[in-house]
């Protein structure tokens, strides 16, 4: 059996929740899979009536879910210390390690004793290489995307940025670019497409607010097929990998284009 312990899963909107939905679908086809969120309780249920079929526990981090408060915030940290004082295996999925704060990366030491570190994307696996993690004990699991494909449209949409409405995902840079492109009149239709979690309501309501005054469209709370579609007719796609790692695709993620 697998234990996944993670801080968001679907109906939950947070990327964290759709890579844990999407990775549960895919192991599943193959071994006995059981997802925790969130309850610490149920998680040592889950240890003490199954320790000795358990083969790993993986615990996400950090989600949405986690970061409602500062006792949440540690949730995985005891998650992982009862692992191991109960000798059950572990690896820790981290998510954009490279945009958390210095403070966040201290208290990620004690993963260090995870028998594996899961790193999403190869830039962010080489900056934990780099900073904290031993290469030996380090692996990839890229991203799925959870949006259904879609057909070819006309294109709408300049420029977007797509993804939940909070801090370190690069929007600010993204409406610093509108601006910029403002300035020198440029005729360009833009759009923010997003989802506003609760735990960052005010940073949500600054973004809409710089949002309008330049003139960017805001799609908010779309479901997973209107979000394909609007995509479908982007022709530029500002994509965040990392805090400081920052690019525009000129493709639609959500077809073979």
């Amino acid at each position: 059996m697998l234990l996944i312990y993670t801080g968001s899963y679907p109906d939950d909107k947070c990327g964290v929740g759709d890579y844990v939905y999407n990775l549960n679908q895919e192991i599943k086809k193959n071994y006995t899979v059981n997802v925790v969120k969130l309850s610490l309780f149920e998680l040592i249920y889950k240890i003490v009536s199954n320790r000795k079929i358990i083969k790993l526990i993986n615990i996400q981090y950090p989600s949405i879910g986690f970061s409602t408060n500062k006792i949440a915030a540690f949730k995985p940290h005891v998650a992982f210390i009862l692992a191991k004082l109960v000798g059950l295996k572990t690896s820790i999925t981290l998510h954009e390690f490279s945009s958390l704060s210095k403070r966040a990366q201290y208290f990620l030491k004690i993963f260090k004793l995870a028998d594996y570190i899961i790193f999403t994307t190869q830039y962010e696996k080489n900056i934990g290489e780099k900073t904290l993690f031993n290469s030996a004990k380090t692996r990839l699991i890229p991203i799925a995307s959870n949006i259904p494909s879609c057909q070819k449209k006309e294109k709408k949409f300049d420029l977007v940025h797509f993804g939940i409405i909070s801090k370190g995902k690069g929007i600010e840079e993204f409406i610093w670019i509108i601006k910029e492109l403002n300035k020198k009149n440029i005729k360009f239709r833009s759009a923010l497409i997003g989802y506003v979690p609760s735990a960052d309501n005010s940073y949500a309501n600054l973004i809409i607010e710089q949002c309008i005054e330049q003139k960017c469209e805001l799609l908010l709370n779309k479901s997973a097929a209107e979000i394909s579609n609007l995509l479908a007719e982007t022709d530029h796609g500002y994509i965040t990998i990392s805090r400081w790692h920052l690019r525009t695709e000129r493709y639609c993620p959500c077809c073979d284009d």
